[in-house]
């Protein structure tokens, strides 16, 4: 994957529970959110699985949800969505994609995932994608408009989803 410099890098975890102010402890699991800031660009919260499970949440739209763990310090930072997650979120978006620019983002993710070949095409109707989810016998595929937007907001999309997959430093 190419990575190009962009100012909507998602920052990376920050290891400490948004709600509470609370540390979070190496091998323990907390929600992560991806959540749409005013401007637009994507930031990650993260949350102790105590406090969002007595109803804490960000103040920003939310986009996806997924949980982790707290990796021991010094090691190798690896992906911050794994293939999972990626797939958990295409479903939340599927799900809450009544506005612009979540149909965009969701777009260009079935994008990236086809690319990851985690989602094969099929063949639709001109400006629609048609998906399913690769190697899924059975799978009912999905149709995602194309969002009509113009290249470059096409391209900040994708590089802020590639900053929020790879890990990339904000």
């Amino acid at each position: 994957m190419v990575h190009a410099s962009t100012g909507y890098e998602v920052a990376r975890p920050t290891r400490r529970c948004s709600a509470t102010g609370r540390d979070l402890e190496v091998g323990e699991r907390f929600v992560a959110t991806l959540v749409q800031a005013e401007g637009g660009e994507l930031s990650r919260i993260d949350f102790s699985v105590e406090a969002w499970a007595a109803g804490a949440r960000p103040e920003a739209p939310v986009v996806g949800v997924w949980q982790s763990v707290v990796p021991p310090d010094g090691q190798k930072r690896g992906r911050l969505l794994d293939n999972d997650a990626l797939l958990d979120l295409h479903v939340q978006l599927q799900e809450n994609s009544s506005d612009a620019s979540r149909a965009t983002l969701r777009y260009v993710l079935a994008l990236l995932m086809v690319r990851k070949r985690l989602l094969k095409v099929e063949p639709a109707p001109r400006g629609v994608l048609r998906v399913r989810r690769a190697g899924v016998e059975g799978d009912q595929a999905v149709d995602i408009p194309e969002p009509g937007v113009d290249e470059t907001s096409l391209h900040d999309v994708s590089e802020q989803l590639l900053a929020l997959i790879e890990g990339a430093p904000a």
